[in-house]
């Protein structure tokens, strides 16, 4: 009987999608798609949830045939190492002090991420499947956040 464990090779994170593609034979895209989608329609907080839940009790691909206790302390040093590398990789791109036709581009990649991203919300609420977001509520936060990227984008 074939296993579920976390892809070594089909990861972008911990290898959880890229598991569950190879477990259920489909492309491992098409599940970060879906769960993506799930997450945005159920609440954030719970689709996040489900992840690190999901990352802490399905072993690796190297650690299948390990005891479970073994695989779960391997699966929170792993996660501490990622949160580590993750931090690093953040606070590197805050230090860096890019050139102006890259900060330029920068700019418009980021303007442009959150066009898109609120016209997802859009599109999602147009479609009923955002019952939950309240608008009246969420815009005053799209604006914090706003402010506070130009605010840090000056620094």
């Amino acid at each position: 009987m074939e296993r579920l464990y976390r892809s070594s090779t089909q990861r972008m994170l911990s290898g959880v999608c890229g598991g569950l593609g190879e477990y259920f034979n489909i492309d491992p895209t098409l599940v970060r798609i879906v769960y993506i989608l799930v997450t945005i329609a159920t609440g954030v907080l719970l689709g996040i949830g489900l992840y690190i839940v999901l990352w802490l009790i399905v072993p690796s691909q190297a650690s299948v045939g390990k005891s479970i206790r073994e695989s779960m302390r391997e699966n929170v040093d792993e996660m501490a190492q990622s949160a580590r590398d993750i931090s690093s990789e953040v606070q590197a791109t805050l230090r860096r002090t890019p050139t102006e036709g890259a900060h330029r581009i920068e700019r418009a990649a980021l303007a442009g991420l959150i066009l898109v991203a609120i016209g997802v919300l859009f599109l999602l609420a147009n479609l009923d499947l955002l019952g939950w977001l309240r608008w009246a509520r969420f815009w005053p936060l799209i604006l914090i956040v706003i402010g506070l990227l130009l605010l840090l984008r000056r620094r």
